[in-house]
């Protein structure tokens, strides 16, 4: 079961070779895992319109590094008695990050097709709660249904997994040319994490288990990159609309202040009217009948 060359030599040697080896992995998981608690602390700033969308992007990112960190061979080679804690690790990024892809994509771009996004997130949250509550029975009988497991959780989620990401990709691709911008990008960083992840899963299956996936880290880096865009983005727009809805606003508080202020005026002018009014027809009435009833010489 070895997929490498053996090394023999001084072990001080050996351990900076290892090291070397896996560091990438280990500052690439570490870094997303602090960007994933930085994004969790700044939710509690954001609007609950926003917040959504900001807690399944930090899913995805808390997700992504701790698979990237557990599925790493340094750290099952120092901490090789915890290594069992580092598979449940791996699983639960996984079967979280899924749902949480979907989501993503269903908040901030569309649904999909005849709602098919939608369809595959409530699909793939049913089949991640069942692959939990299998795990946990696992792990509670002493790993007696490893196989079973394994099978349920590695082959089943792997080709679930390929026909979503298939599905995502389409519908990205869909949108896109129908001019949404935010599907563009994601298109192209998914496209950096499809094509890898798509080849070495195919790869895994035709070697039967015995394969490193290796190059979908890498992919992935492209792909929360464009998720960080997206959201920006939309951060931007809304910022955007809320200027446009201040100038808005102000405009009609300005014209309401003018309508307020001719009213005013309207009402003042019709009191001055009556007042100077009443003692014009008074006096007009008493020039009347003097007029009548006085002699000419008195006109």
């Amino acid at each position: 079961g070895m997929d490498g060359p053996v090394w023999a030599g001084d072990y001080q040697t050996l351990l900076t070779k290892l090291i070397k080896a896996n560091l990438g992995d280990i500052v690439l998981g570490s870094s997303f895992i602090f960007i994933a608690l930085i994004m969790l602390i700044s939710a509690v700033l954001l609007n609950r319109s926003e917040r959504n969308s900001w807690l399944s992007l930090t899913v995805v990112i808390l997700s992504i590094g701790l698979m990237i960190l557990t599925y790493s061979p340094f750290v099952y080679s120092l901490f090789g008695s915890y290594g069992e804690w580092f598979q449940v690790v791996f699983d639960l990024g996984l079967l979280s990050l899924l749902p949480a892809i979907t989501y993503y994509f269903e908040r901030t771009i569309g649904p999909g097709y005849m709602l098919i996004i939608r369809m595959c997130r409530k699909f793939q949250v049913g089949y991640s709660l069942f692959c939990l509550g299998f795990m946990v029975i696992n792990l509670l009988s002493g790993s007696r249904f490893s196989d079973i497991y394994y099978f349920f959780s590695v082959k089943v989620l792997g080709c679930i997994m390929i026909v979503l990401l298939m599905i995502l990709a389409a519908s990205a691709i869909s949108y896109a040319a129908r001019g949404n911008r935010d599907a563009a990008v994601f298109a192209s960083g998914f496209a950096l994490f499809a094509i890898p992840a798509l080849g070495e899963l195919v790869w895994f299956y035709v070697r039967q288990g015995d394969y490193m996936l290796f190059w979908w880290k890498w992919g992935v880096l492209g792909f929360v990159i464009s998720l960080i865009m997206i959201l920006g983005r939309k951060f931007a727009h809304n910022h955007q609309q809320i200027v446009v809805y201040s100038r808005e606003l102000e405009m009609f508080n300005s014209e309401l202040q003018r309508s307020e202020k001719m009213e005013i005026i309207s009402e003042l002018a019709a009191s001055v009217a009556h007042e100077v009014r009443n003692p014009l027809q008074v006096t007009r009435g008493f020039l009347q009948l003097l007029q009548e009833k006085s002699r000419d010489r008195e006109k």
